[in-house]
């Protein structure tokens, strides 16, 4: 009898790991992990419970998912992990966090869209190109040469906006031939870029660092007439923003600078005072989650340890905190 029993069990397949996420109330956090420790994590919140899975990629694949998790996009109802030092992208089912073979060959990779249907851009740090994949495949097809280091994308009116950081410019590439058509001048380091509710678009470059260091901005540019219509320069010049983004009507756009800045895209002026303050913690993630508008801040502490993720209202107060991996930087809300 018991022979009979262990010989059933041998014959069953085994269980796929259970990663108990729920559309519309699950959130994803990006562990960038060490650079070159290849410990980087995919966290998951489940916020009907609040519980936190420190890392749901490693268990549902039996192996890391590599060195410095960057970016995500949802592209073809998988979700797709940019893994910059691993030189890959990683596709995975949003549901059970199991992943296809991943996309190599890339050099640097930083962020995704997909450009038009089938057809995915990735930029990358060194490559001086922007990679063109093929969203049946899984392969490079292509590239865009850019002369230099390209950041986060958007796409607007049929055209791709891209961030070329070493240039300080954005490109706006036509996806139809892959080609650059045109070019805006914008502020020193740009690296993320958002739409509005009136269709302008809005980048926030970063400024130099030392040793010619200048201060970040906030750059809005009308994608019609492809002008420049305001430049908000940061007070100082030790000032460096970073992680533009915008509520879901785009009428307010938040930045990090230390805490948290909220401006109405109206403003004439930058505020004067953060939103939220950091309090002495390192903020280097952020999102806005559309639901409810709620605000997500990670903490990196000393970037060795594990960090910490705070969730706030829009009346600013703490609504939620978990720990979660090395250097969380980003977030997906499934």
């Amino acid at each position: 009898m018991a022979i009979s029993v262990v010989g059933c069990k041998d014959d069953e397949p085994e269980p796929e790991p259970e990663v108990p996420v729920e559309k519309g109330h699950a959130v994803f956090v990006l562990n960038e992990g060490t650079f070159q420790w290849g410990n980087a994590t995919l966290s998951h919140i489940k916020l009907t419970t609040n519980e936190v899975q420190e890392d749901v990629f490693a268990p549902a694949n039996n192996r890391p998912i590599g060195d410095v998790l960057q970016s995500a996009a949802m592209i073809d109802g998988k979700i797709w992990l940019v893994v910059n030092n691993s030189q890959k992208i990683e596709r995975i089912d949003p549901k059970t966090a199991t992943a296809n073979a991943p996309i190599e060959g890339l050099q640097s990779p930083r962020y995704l869209l997909e450009a038009k249907p089938g057809k995915v851009y990735a930029t990358d740090l060194y490559a001086d190109r922007i990679n063109v994949i093929n969203v049946s495949s899984g392969t490079v097809t292509g590239s865009i040469e850019t002369r230099g280091w390209t950041e986060e994308l958007l796409l607007h009116n049929g055209l791709v906006w891209v961030c070329n950081t070493d240039l300080d410019k954005l490109f706006v590439i036509d996806p139809n031939t892959d080609q650059i058509v045109d070019s805006v001048q914008v502020g020193d380091k740009p690296r993320s870029i958002k739409k509005d509710l009136a269709g302008k678009l809005w980048v926030l470059c970063e400024g130099e660092i030392p040793p010619a260091e200048t201060a970040g901005s906030l750059v809005k540019v009308d994608p019609e007439t492809r002008a420049v219509l305001q430049t908000f320069t940061m007070p100082l010049v030790t000032d460096h923003p970073t992680r533009l983004q915008t509520n879901v009507s785009g009428s307010e756009i938040y930045f990090l600078l230390n805490g948290v800045y909220k401006m109405n895209v109206q403003s004439t002026t930058l505020p004067a005072n953060a939103w939220i303050e950091a309090n002495g913690r390192s903020f280097y993630g952020l999102g806005i989650q559309s639901a409810d508008e709620s605000i997500w801040v990670s903490d990196a502490r000393d970037y060795v340890q594990k960090g910490k993720v705070y969730r706030y209202n829009q009346q600013k107060t703490e609504i939620g905190s978990w720990d979660v991996g090395v250097i969380p930087c980003s977030f997906y809300f499934y």
